[in-house]
């Protein structure tokens, strides 16, 4: 999240937008390594992931820059919410000093 925080900071103005972007418990060759307990959390499948993205990436979406989107939620309705996270400055982790 920081990271995601500080390039926009640097490279917003120069048309970058970062994002910070969980995929979903998708079941991968490295989570067979995971403990037993764990592995009935991967209940997602590739095309969660895909869909959610490739929406992110269809048209700029500088109203995100810099914000958590979970590739699990509704894109639909995290639509309909712009204006709210915007004016709320929603989904994003800050630490200020």
């Amino acid at each position: 999240m920081r990271l995601t925080e500080l390039l926009n900071v640097e490279y917003g103005d120069k048309g970058l937008v970062a994002l910070a972007v969980h995929p979903g418990m998708i079941a991968t060759d490295m989570s067979h390594k995971m403990p037993e307990d764990f592995k009935s959390l991967l209940v997602d499948t590739p095309e969660v992931a895909a869909h959610a993205l490739t929406w992110l990436v269809r048209e700029r979406r500088g109203w995100l820059a810099g914000r958590y989107i979970s590739c699990q939620w509704d894109v639909d309705e995290l639509l309909a919410k712009k204006q709210e996270i915007i004016d709320g400055n929603k989904l994003k982790v800050r630490m200020i000093v």
